[in-house]
């Protein structure tokens, strides 16, 4: 949640307080400014310098530092949209440390981002395999085989998550987007509104927008239009990510107003992009023509 992040920010300050010439909390605070973005109202722009910033100044002090690395291979992926020097840090963290879950995680997720999804399978699942007991890396591989469009599967892996760790609300909103895919609706609804009863009003930030996709699915649309005119009344006085609403006007199908928001997601550098060539949610817009320009607007579809 949001106030978990800011309780990072304070702690990982503290322990540069303590010792500034150490490297882990620089790098603790690449990992909480690069995520910021989504579960605050922090803009792309204001939270992805911060990382690098943080993230260079850890690698200045110890460049064998994986988690650095790690951070700077994400950042260039849903940043900066640059795919080849992502590529290389995400890579070059494995060969230092291959026990890094973090690493295969966020690596997984590159694979998946660019269509490789086998490969991307493979690679989640060795994370999961270095650190079985994380919810965040548990979860993760549930969003990689929802990705890759083996629903089931991520159903099974996202509920063997939830029986971990039935608090972490996190796995019930990727539990809903495959349960959407699978079109159980209803169960999607009631498990998205159970995570966000758990992680609290923060959840605006992607519970809502998941709970108006499901009900727009599910033809429920005026519960869907007024959460969405909910979120684009936030948008005018706090950082709402356009995908946000994007993927409720496609659920909605409105696709014109769906281009529109994903224009103003690029011009945002909406941190939710990277996932725009593989995510179920924009099937009905990829025949269209505008589409494909999105695609080359950030790196992707494109030799």
């Amino acid at each position: 949640t949001g106030e978990g992040f800011q309780r990072a920010i304070t702690s990982f300050d503290h322990a540069i307080e303590i010792d500034p010439t150490w490297a882990p909390p620089y790098a603790g605070l690449g990992v909480v400014y690069s995520n910021l973005t989504y579960f605050a109202d922090l803009t792309p722009k204001e939270s992805f310098p911060v990382a690098m910033a943080a993230t260079e100044k850890a690698m200045e002090l110890d460049d064998g530092l994986v988690i650095a690395r790690v951070i700077m291979g994400w950042v260039a992926m849903i940043y900066d949209w640059d795919w080849h020097v992502a590529e290389h840090e995400l890579t070059h963290s494995i060969e230092l440390m291959p026990a890094s879950a973090e690493a295969h995680q966020i690596y997984s997720y590159l694979l998946s981002s660019t269509g490789q999804h086998d490969q991307a399978i493979i690679e989640a699942r060795r994370a999961s395999k270095l650190d079985p007991l994380s919810p965040v890396v548990g979860q993760h591989l549930g969003m990689v085989l929802y990705l890759a469009g083996r629903h089931e599967d991520a159903i099974r892996q996202l509920e063997s998550v939830i029986e971990l760790h039935p608090m972490f609300w996190f796995s019930y909103q990727r539990l809903a987007q495959a349960l959407m895919a699978t079109g159980d609706y209803e169960r999607g609804l009631e498990t998205m509104e159970h995570g966000i009863r758990l992680a609290g009003e923060g959840t605006f930030r992607s519970g809502k927008p998941m709970l108006a996709s499901l009900y727009a699915r599910a033809g429920r649309r005026t519960v869907a239009l007024a959460i969405l005119e909910e979120l684009e009344t936030l948008s005018t006085t706090s950082y709402v990510p356009p995908t946000d609403l994007a993927r409720i006007q496609v659920a909605l199908g409105d696709i014109d107003s769906a281009f529109l928001s994903l224009e103003r997601a690029i011009e945002v550098r909406d941190a939710d992009l990277f996932m725009l060539g593989v995510s179920p949610d924009y099937e009905p817009m990829r025949s269209d023509p505008r589409f494909a320009e999105l695609l080359r607007q950030i790196n992707l579809g494109v030799d």
